[in-house]
């Protein structure tokens, strides 16, 4: 009997041995439980070792394929919380972009949008230059805005020279409107000479600005 265990052993060992060799974490877990077996009782713990060493090697590749998948939920994870900060970020830039868009009307309501010019001129008085400044800023916030530019001119002089000079008082703002920053696309000007006078000279003599915002609700916010 000692003879049989003896060779059982023997063979359990060279068995292990051979089957250590494999790469496969499986064979090595049938290898390890077939050895442990054989040790442990004989041909009955032979067989019992190795169905605990084949259980062993499916434990290992579980476990690899439950950390792949950990691996891709904390990756999926770390997309999702970019995404956040990215929604966070546009939110925090149309809230500013509304508070823009509040001041600017405050500033149409506030501030005088007619540019007043002298007697049979076109220069644009240096006390326009903030006020014009303040719109720039605002426009560059607000890529829907378009400004209107209209020009004026009283009734004295000729229809063709009061023309002329209400074209050239809108385009002067408008240039300046650009200077300051303003898209060229988001300026359009245009000239009414004598023909909306009302007869007060110092009033006629003016350029009408006037904001639209043509992709929102906001129709037209112009100051007379």
């Amino acid at each position: 009997m000692k003879i049989i265990q003896t060779v059982l052993l023997t063979g359990a060992l060279s068995a292990g041995s051979v089957l250590a060799d494999s790469r496969a974490p499986q064979h090595i877990g049938v290898g390890s439980g077939a050895v442990l077996g054989g040790l442990i009782a004989g041909p009955v713990g032979l067989a019992v070792g190795a169905t605990f060493g084949n259980f062993l090697g499916l434990d290992r590749m579980q476990a690899q394929e439950l950390a792949q998948v950990q691996d891709q939920r904390a990756t999926l994870q770390a997309q999702v919380n970019q995404r956040r900060q990215e929604l966070a970020a546009l939110e925090r830039q149309i809230q500013s972009q509304q508070q823009t868009l509040v001041a600017l009307k405050t500033l149409v309501q506030e501030v005088p949008m007619a540019l007043l010019f002298d007697t049979q001129s076109a220069q644009l008085a240096d006390q326009y230059v903030p006020t014009l400044q303040a719109l720039a800023d605002a426009a560059r916030d607000l890529p829907e805005l378009r400004i209107l530019l209209e020009g004026h001119a009283d009734q004295r002089g000729s229809a063709e020279t009061n023309q002329a000079l209400s074209e050239a008082r809108a385009a002067v703002v408008g240039d300046e409107l650009v200077n300051q920053g303003v898209p060229v696309v988001a300026v359009s000007w245009k000239g009414h000479g004598e023909s909306a006078a009302s007869g007060q000279n110092a009033r006629d003599r003016r350029v009408q600005v006037t904001l639209q915002f043509p992709e929102s609700e906001s129709s037209l916010y112009s100051a007379k």
